[in-house]
């Protein structure tokens, strides 16, 4: 090869018409592999979307969860402070019903209850 001479790059138009189908056969991979591409794309994005869903449905249920136990809580705290009082009313009743099964209020009693 002459390096020092212009090249002919194109002597005909079938040369011409080679290199345009030569082109065009390159070009169908090539459209090929873009299709293929958007497929995966279109699809990658809607597993993204149902994950995206999954996620926000479980975190909702974790704020459930964690607002049930906080009213557990509350509840446990709410009987409790409220059984404390009952429960006293509850043993002054029983000594009392005691006291007045056995021979009634003893005659010393009876001023020590008039005065509460």
């Amino acid at each position: 090869m002459e390096l020092d001479k212009p090249l002919d790059l194109v002597n005909s138009s079938e040369e011409l018409d080679k290199a345009g189908a030569l082109l065009r056969s390159d070009a169908r991979p090539a459209a090929n592999a873009i299709g293929e591409l958007n497929q995966f794309s279109a699809k990658l994005e809607t597993k993204v979307e149902e994950r995206t869903q999954q996620l926000q449905a479980a975190q909702k249920k974790l704020l459930h969860s964690d607002r049930l136990a906080s009213l557990g809580q509350l509840s446990a705290s709410v009987a409790h402070e409220i059984n404390n009082p009952i429960s006293g009313v509850l043993n002054l009743s029983m000594l009392l019903q005691r006291m007045l099964k056995a021979d009634g209020v003893p005659p010393g009693e009876s001023r020590s209850f008039a005065n509460t």
